[in-house]
């Protein structure tokens, strides 16, 4: 046998064998840890509890394993202001109390925030079943994990290194994060999006919340070729070119815009290139600067400016400036 295993305790057999008879779930909630009274022990079915328990605590997560799906793995954590003590078992209880699982465990030393040394340790175990467990899947909404790709890939797209905090591992383990954490981690995941890509995200000078910024990239932005007439209007700042080969009637399209609050200002800017004199039509919504429209009656080049206080009900405009 594996010189560190877990095993389904006799009750827990028994469990399983009545939830698959009467279709219900067996529901685990609890994990904990003991220090085995200082001796490593082989874990034996009948057993009801640990031999020496020194923590118990909320499951953080249950999920089927991706690689086996008779594999069920139980992960939980302890806080730094556990500790003083040596790990070298562990057990899963379900929601009545009972013991379901115990597993013997590589001894590992868990030192308290009072010793001046404090850290979150956390636990995975291991279960095998001859078909897929039938088990709830628990998630503890007071603390959750991130997996390692997952916050690698933030730190690559953020360039940033600096969450040495962060208890990690090898690949295909997990980060423990608190709620707080798990917020901010969301928070993150949103704000790197490709709506936001090429833009610096920063911390907020009191320590909390995020700020976007523009980056250097932005020094060179896209411009985007209209194919119609119609002018889309999104969250981002947006450029784009038309060229005018006949009559022609604007209009505006805000069914991408989502929610923006009062306090924001819309911008757009219109490249225009008029390989003649044609007439134009811009949307019945538009005032212009000092409500003079000026004259587009040349074969030019001419760049226009959009903007909207009112969540694009109505729109100020200009021209900026005109080239051949």
């Amino acid at each position: 046998m594996t010189e560190f295993y877990c095993i389904i305790t006799d009750k827990g057999l028994s469990k399983l064998a009545n939830a698959k008879i009467s279709g219900n779930s067996t529901i685990l909630t609890q994990m904990a840890v003991g220090d085995g009274k200082g001796e490593y022990y082989n874990p034996q079915a009948e057993q009801t509890k640990l031999v020496n328990e020194k923590y118990r605590f909320d499951i953080n997560r249950i999920y089927i394993d991706v690689n086996n799906y008779k594999q069920l793995l139980i992960e939980g954590s302890l806080p730094d202001v556990v500790g003083g003590f040596f790990i070298r078992e562990i057990g899963v209880f379900d929601n009545e109390g009972d013991l379901f699982a115990i597993g013997k465990y590589p001894v590992t030393y868990k030192p308290s925030s009072e010793s001046g040394s404090g850290k979150d340790i956390y636990v995975r175990m291991g279960l095998l079943f001859s078909n897929a467990p039938n088990t709830i899947m628990y998630m503890n909404q007071s603390s959750a994990v991130a997996s390692i790709d997952t916050v690698e890939t933030m730190l690559e797209q953020l360039n940033h290194n600096d969450l040495k905090d962060a208890q990690g591992g090898k690949k295909n383990q997990y980060y423990h994060i608190n709620a707080l954490e798990h917020g901010t981690f969301l928070a993150l995941l949103e704000l790197l999006s490709e709506e936001n890509a090429g833009k610096n995200i920063s911390v907020g000078s009191d320590g909390k919340g995020f700020s976007l910024s523009s980056s250097m990239d932005e020094i060179s932005q896209s411009i985007e070729e209209m194919a119609g007439n119609v002018i889309k209007v999104k969250k981002s700042f947006s450029i784009y070119k038309k060229t005018i080969t006949g009559a022609t009637s604007f209009s505006f399209d805000l069914s991408e815009i989502g929610e923006i609050g009062n306090d924001k200002v819309i911008t757009i800017e219109l490249f225009v290139v008029m390989s003649g004199v044609f007439s134009i039509t811009m949307p019945a919504n538009i005032s212009w600067v000092n409500n003079i429209q000026p004259l587009m009656n040349k074969a030019a080049k001419y760049l226009l400016a959009f903007r909207s206080f009112d969540k694009g009900v109505t729109w100020i405009t200009n021209i900026q400036a005109r080239w051949t």
